[in-house]
């Protein structure tokens, strides 16, 4: 038995789901996905890999015997494993001042096409944007990134799909007299993301009768971490177990693809 320590206090786990990168090794792609073992022998190998964590395939496992619900057990063990990622980054997720940006990549034990698509800078949200863009001094890269993780988020974990975005990225750049995305500013790309959000909300609440009212990343600024409001932490969808291997962005004031662990399978 371990015994996790969670931001509510300390609850009994029975069996571990989630393994930071220097908690595995090569050996255990069965539990850790392709990606996630070779992360964590990388790791032991003393390779700069940008420490983070994986949720195993026993935990999507769980998650289709559980109806496909996250339970409490592995919710607790992710936000264990989230904090202990802050204080390894000196970053908070989520926060206004010091945030700590990650992707999340799905790696199933053995290589196979139609694999749930990678989500970069899950953190970002209308206060951290502007942290970074002051940060960097590139608002246009700081809005580039984060119109990027709304149409990601909004296609793998809700499953709109990427057309809708395209079709107001095709429209903005006619207005704006323009062939390449890159020839949009700073200030179309602000916009774009405003456009981004409401298109999102107007098709899932045309799909879904409970949907939120928000965009659920934007909650991340004055809600905590591991609090009944707080974004859920996903579990990909595919029919074969699958772990998530949780990657923080080594230098969030970097280029968007800094680290590309796509290649490990």
């Amino acid at each position: 038995m371990t015994v996790s320590k969670t931001r509510k206090g300390f609850i009994n786990s029975m069996h571990k789901y989630v393994y930071l990168f220097s908690e595995g090794n090569g050996s255990m792609r069965e539990l850790l996905g392709g990606k996630g073992a070779n992360l964590a022998e990388m790791t032991n190998l003393g390779m700069p890999v940008p420490q983070g964590f994986t949720i195993s395939t026993e935990a999507c496992t769980k998650y289709y015997e559980d109806d496909r619900n996250i339970n409490d057990e592995i919710k607790a063990q992710v936000y264990e494993a989230l904090a202990r990622i802050e204080k390894i980054n000196g970053k908070k997720f989520g926060d206004a001042k010091n945030p700590l940006l990650v992707s999340v990549r799905s790696g199933a034990r053995a290589s196979m096409p139609g694999m749930m698509d990678t989500i970069l800078n899950l953190g970002l949200n209308e206060d951290v944007v502007d942290v970074l863009a002051k940060k960097s001094g590139n608002p246009r890269w700081a809005w580039d990134c984060y119109r990027r993780f709304i149409q990601m988020y909004s296609d793998v974990v809700m499953e709109v799909g990427k057309k809708y975005f395209e079709q107001l990225i095709d429209k903005m750049k006619e207005e704006r007299g323009v062939t390449q995305d890159v020839e949009l500013t700073d200030k179309d790309l602000r916009q774009l993301a405003e456009e981004f959000k409401a298109e999102y909300l107007k098709l899932i609440q045309h799909f879904m009768d409970d949907a939120q009212n928000s965009f659920p990343a934007d909650l991340m600024a004055s809600t905590p971490v591991g609090s009944a409001a707080s974004p859920a932490v996903t579990v990909p969808a595919e029919p074969l177990p699958v772990a998530d291997p949780v990657v923080p962005v080594a230098d969030p004031f970097a280029p968007i693809d800094n680290f590309a662990a796509d290649d490990l399978d």
